[in-house]
């Protein structure tokens, strides 16, 4: 009897939650149709320079399918499904961008599963394919990451999964098959298991809110990992930093979001489709020491109310990757976009846009691109 009445309270339990729980389904779906236009053999001095032009007709992979779980109203539960998109090469298929569960404790709020970093958590306007929301070119990202996160008002911390990619070896010890012999070469890329996490990465933000027209947000992160001797040969520790602050500003009739961030081997927060020149900390063999990379950048972008329904936006960002003790290396990129949108409904919006990006390394062009398109962004 008694465990007959255990088993009916927890049904009833069960229910009165089922009955207090809502799922909402949402998400947005990006589509870009435009002409491209790129410039080839900008390395190659034994290239002339020439334009190649795309058309082309695509999904955006920033697209996105969401569901939220409310208990009572509130938020306790988010999954968040990447569509696969056929803009970005390096998409293999749907995946779970966020899924996340939330309890309250104590007087705030925990976090726990995969969510969006806190780290300049602020988004771009823009939506071209070859710069989405200014992510790497002016737009730090930390990424969606496992993480636990407490909240207490404006104030947030994250304890979450450590990245373990910020360094980059000159060189590394190989068995060459054909002598069998000991030999040395240099690699150029990252290999993640040459460190090994000291702690998890630590990342923290404030928001204070500025009257009725906006509010400024600041954040850091903190990464830290160590080579082991007996692995590498060498025994050196990498500690990533980064710090951001972010405003977002509504005067009518014009909404304004700016950012700027710097930070010391924050590579994996701040590189674009080109990281190959995005600068990590590099171990020096020779020297036995480790070189760390700086990196600074910010982006200023403006929506403008035209009258009902339609707006201008226009906006730019950059970024400097360089090492501090190293006199060449240094990689500088700039995207830039203008366009005009109209509100169709509710859930559909329709951008007609020009956007561009160019990046040097060394004072080199490595990345030209230019493009008119014209984007759809339906969200429900």
């Amino acid at each position: 009897m008694k465990k007959m009445m255990i088993v009916f309270a927890a049904i009833l339990m069960i229910s009165a939650v089922s009955m207090a729980a809502e799922v909402k389904i949402g998400g947005k779906i990006w589509t870009q149709t435009g002409v491209n236009i790129e410039t080839k053999g900008l390395l190659d001095p034994k290239v002339k320079k020439y334009n190649v032009t795309d058309f082309d007709v695509g999904i955006s992979d920033l697209s996105r399918i969401n569901a939220t779980v409310l208990i009572y109203g509130k938020e306790r539960g988010f999954v968040e499904i990447r569509t696969k998109g056929d803009i970005e090469e390096e998409t293999k298929g749907n995946i779970i961008e966020q899924a996340y569960g939330t309890v309250n404790l104590g007087p705030g709020e925990l976090l726990a599963g995969q969510s969006e970093s806190l780290f300049d958590l602020v988004w771009g306007r823009t939506v071209w394919s070859e710069t989405p929301l200014l992510i790497g070119w002016g737009k730090a990202w930390g990424g969606r990451i496992p993480q636990v996160r407490y909240s207490y008002g404006p104030f947030k911390v994250v304890f979450a999964k450590p990245d373990t990619t910020e360094i980059q070896p000159d060189r590394i010890i190989i068995i060459d098959e054909a002598t069998g012999k000991t030999k040395k070469v240099y690699k150029e890329g990252v290999t993640e298991d040459i460190q090994h996490a000291v702690i998890p990465r630590i990342e923290t933000s404030f928001t204070q809110k500025i009257g009725d027209i906006g509010s400024v947000t600041a954040s850091a992160l903190l990464n830290m990992t160590n080579a082991n001797k007996k692995e590498t040969g060498w025994d050196k520790g990498v500690t990533a930093v980064g710090a951001a602050v972010v405003g977002e500003f509504a005067v009518d009739p014009v909404n304004v979001t700016a950012n700027v961030y710097f930070g010391q081997n924050i590579g994996f927060a701040v590189k674009d489709e080109n990281a190959k020149y995005t600068y990590t900390a590099r171990y020096v063999a020779r020297k036995d020491k480790v070189y760390d990379a700086t990196s600074i950048g910010g982006f200023v972008d403006a929506e403008i109310a035209i009258v009902k329904d339609i707006s201008f936006c226009l906006g730019v960002g950059m970024g400097l990757d360089d090492y501090a003790n190293i006199k060449k290396l240094r990689y500088d990129k700039v995207a830039y976009f203008a366009d005009l949108r109209y509100k169709a409904s509710p859930n559909m919006t329709l951008i007609f846009g020009y956007n561009g990006k160019h990046a040097s390394l060394d004072y080199k062009d490595v990345a030209l691109v230019n493009g008119v398109n014209v984007f759809t962004a339906y969200s429900f």
